[in-house]
């Protein structure tokens, strides 16, 4: 039960614009996988979206905001973007820019690149993983992207 109510709180605690949903970061995506939000804070899960990609491939900042983060992570290259709304991961993507650079929505932040090669996709082709954390945790970055509404449970 306590689960759900879990669920429930971290659903009703964002509502996405549907005015002026992000752009996506990538010309022409779908959602390979989607968010899957963990139980707890240390439990499993998948904390964002993949969407599939090409190598090469350009990747747009989907709101505006400043670059926090450019560099390795284990196997992969990962670039961050601190918005309004949260920090947003975007891996793997290569970029030139510095921690500190401002960046405009729309604006080209890298691109998707190769990892190591002793990187395991966890897609069945090449993809990114956006993820969105905030201050209140992660949130799936669909929601923002395609403008979707969180669901609610009727009585």
């Amino acid at each position: 039960m306590k689960e759900i109510a879990a669920i429930l709180s971290l659903l009703s605690s964002y509502v996405p614009n549907p005015d002026q949903p992000w752009l996506s970061p990538l010309a022409q995506s779908f959602v390979l996988q989607q968010y899957l939000a963990p139980q707890s804070e240390y439990s499993a899960g998948h904390r964002g979206i993949d969407l599939n990609a090409v190598i090469d491939e350009l990747v747009f900042a989907p709101e505006s905001g400043e670059i926090t983060f450019v560099g390795k992570v284990g196997y992969r290259q990962v670039l961050t973007l601190e918005t309004t709304l949260g920090a947003v991961t975007f891996e793997p993507v290569c970029s030139d820019l510095l921690v500190g650079s401002q960046i405009i929505r729309g604006d080209v932040i890298g691109t998707v690149c190769q990892p190591d090669s002793e990187y395991v996709w966890h897609c069945d082709i090449a993809c990114i993983h956006l993820g969105l954390k905030t201050e209140r945790g992660y949130l799936s970055p669909e929601a923002y992207i395609f403008g979707m509404s969180p669901t609610r449970l009727l009585p």
